[in-house]
């Protein structure tokens, strides 16, 4: 079993093609459903189309077996039939005189009494009178009426005939309704799927954008990122996927930046070496040559003395600067060795702001400092750690030369087990676009600076465990946040006070 396979076989319910095949079985199901319930309403509806038009023909079968009594005047006779006939659902009822007018003399509209008609079809049944009407109410009817005729009988004598029309277009307009509404309803439940699967395939192919703008962005060097995962289903799956393979491209780059570090300080170190053995020995005979002319060779006059010895000085200044130009260069190029233990923290800020009084105070530099109350402990090697507070320390002042606020502010974070310096000045600052660049070795914002004093502060800071990095602004001054573990209980009993 791979690595994809397994989300996919806990999370079969979330897979694509899972929900896929889901909406198709539920436009499946609902169709059928549909078409059951459609066929079970529209056979209670053809059933009771049915039960209407059977009562229709049983009115007409009550209709022919009804006599007009024998006694009654003839137009009496009419009049009485036409309510009979409105009272069993006829309507538009009309008697015609058939014996040769064909004049309306009785009818439901009474405007219509005395007007002439032709008949549609005519009766092939002779009469006195006929008596037209329809049944029901509807008398739009696109389709040929069935025509019923049955006689009108007053006592034992035909006196006439009745041609009632039924219309058949009802049951025709209904099987028409009943169709159109399968249609419709079929239509629906495809589209209401047809729209799952397209917001489905939508929700499918988002996150797939999302990831092809990622692999841009990863083809262009951008590993600082990640992809939100959302999904659950195989895009899921691809995006945490994608997202560890960030994660080892990050770790890759990290590991290749450490090569190329331990690689240029490798050159560093040979570089060094040759100049510590070409260049220290002569520096140290002319160090000690200076001494010997200055105590040998002084001018008696004491004006040339003085411009004599601040001479001197200066060429011993110049020396001891290059001497410390190949100190660096051995400090940064060779491995470093630590003697770890357990320090308080204060002491060691002490023992460098004091070599720094003198500087602090000839510059009018206002020095605060802010300690936790129980003496915070760090495990570090004493020696370097000064050392990179020393380099941190003479970067503030010399960022104030005409005085200003140095801050020392030292906490403990016991949730992550370290020890938080930051150092803060209100000098000129660091511009933006070279803060990145003030921990790499040989650079320099200072006309005077070789470029390796917070190159070797970051790799003893890193040796340790540790982290640095700051944050400036131009005109408002530069913080150093320096991050180191803090001394355990077992290291604590074998610290020095």
């Amino acid at each position: 079993m791979t690595v994809m396979e397994r989300p996919f076989n806990r999370r079969k319910f979330y897979r694509f093609r899972s929900r896929m095949i889901l909406v198709m079985v539920l436009v499946m199901i609902a169709i059928v459903t549909v078409m059951v319930l459609l066929h079970d309403l529209n056979t209670r509806m053809v059933n009771q189309h049915v039960v209407d038009t059977t009562t229709e023909l049983l009115n007409i079968i009550q209709i022919a077996e009804t006599k007009i009594p024998a006694d009654d005047p003839p137009q009496a006779a009419v009049e009485k039939y036409v309510q009979e006939l409105e009272q069993h659902g006829v309507s538009a009822v009309r008697v015609v005189d058939a014996s040769g007018s064909n004049s309306i003399i009785a009818s439901t509209n009474p405007k219509e009494v005395g007007k002439r008609i032709t008949p549609k079809r005519e009766s092939k049944r002779k009469g006195p009178f006929r008596v037209y009407g329809r049944v029901g109410e509807d008398d739009q009817s696109t389709q040929e009426p069935y025509r019923i005729t049955f006689p009108v009988i007053q006592g034992e004598e035909v006196i006439g005939y009745s041609v009632l029309d039924m219309p058949l277009d009802d049951f025709q307009k209904l099987l028409n309704r009943l169709y159109f509404e399968r249609i419709l309803a079929t239509v629906a439940i495809l589209l209401l799927g047809g729209i799952s699967i397209v917001y489905l395939a939508f929700r499918f192919t988002r996150p797939i954008d999302t990831l092809v703008e990622a692999a841009h962005q990863v083809a262009a060097g951008n590993l600082g990122f990640s992809i939100p995962i959302k999904e659950k289903d195989e895009i899921g799956t691809l995006s945490a996927t994608f997202n560890e393979m960030i994660e080892k491209l990050r770790e890759s780059k990290k590991l290749e930046e450490r090569l190329y570090q331990v690689e240029k300080q490798s050159t560093v170190g040979r570089l060094a070496s040759g100049i510590a053995h070409e260049i220290r020995n002569p520096l140290n005979y002319i160090n000690l040559s200076i001494d010997y002319v200055k105590s040998k060779f002084e001018p008696e006059d004491r004006t040339k003395a003085q411009e004599y010895q601040k001479t001197l000085d200066n060429i011993k200044d110049e020396i001891s600067r290059l001497k410390k130009m190949v100190s660096d260069f051995l400090e940064y190029g060779k491995p470093t060795k630590l003697a770890l233990r357990a320090w308080p923290l204060r002491p060691l800020i002490s023992d460098v702001v004091n070599l720094l009084s003198r500087k602090i105070e000839d510059q009018q530099i206002e020095l605060r400092t802010e300690f936790p109350r129980n003496e915070a402990c760090i495990v570090a090697d004493q020696e370097q750690i000064k050392t990179c507070l020393m380099n941190i320390l003479i970067n503030s002042v010399e960022s104030m030369p005409t005085g200003g606020t140095l801050t020392i502010l030292a906490k403990e974070d016991m949730e992550r087990q370290v020890v938080s310096l930051t150092v803060s000045d209100s000098g000129e600052g660091i511009a933006q676009e070279v803060q990145g660049s003030v921990f790499e070795p040989y650079f320099s914002t200072k006309e005077t600076g070789v470029g390796l004093g917070l190159a070797i502060t970051k790799k003893i800071i890193n040796d340790h465990g540790g982290k640095i990095w700051l944050e400036s602004e131009l005109g408002r001054g530069t913080r150093v946040h320096v991050e180191l573990p803090l001394a355990m209980e077992a290291a604590l009993a074998g610290a020095e006070p």
